[in-house]
């Protein structure tokens, strides 16, 4: 099995947690520090898997469908890029929660767009 293969199913597991935490408990004093670290590894092995995904790395390959497939050539960049996702989402939905109990928002209200912003990235992937 591949590391990027591994980052992977790493990222996949590692991220459920910090969710049920989010959809269950969103008033733990710990949730914060449960958001971030969880977010801070995705972040690190996503720029571990970039710095040994993208060998031959040209920014106007942006510009095209074209150039963007041949970044994601990769399994690494291909894993980064999942990792990206995975990190993005857990923290829009970290926001949502914030936002909601920072305004007095009820619960079942911050809470039903959470499953949502999970599936955004599994149901793309």
């Amino acid at each position: 099995m591949s590391i990027a293969h591994s980052f992977f199913q790493l990222g996949n597991v590692l991220v459920l947690p910090a969710w049920v935490v989010l959809l269950f408990f969103p008033g733990n004093t710990h949730l914060g520090k449960v958001v971030q670290l969880t977010a801070l590894v995705l972040a690190m092995a996503y720029v571990y898997l970039i710095s040994n995904g993208f060998s031959n790395f040209d920014p106007t390959s942006f510009g095209s469908l074209h150039g963007l497939r041949g970044l994601f050539a990769s399994d690494a960049a291909l894993a980064a890029g999942w990792l990206h996702y995975l990190c993005f989402d857990l923290l829009v939905g970290h926001h949502i929660v914030m936002h909601g109990r920072e305004k007095g928002i009820s619960r079942w209200k911050y809470t039903l767009p959470l499953p949502f912003t999970f599936f955004s990235a599994h149901l793309a992937g």
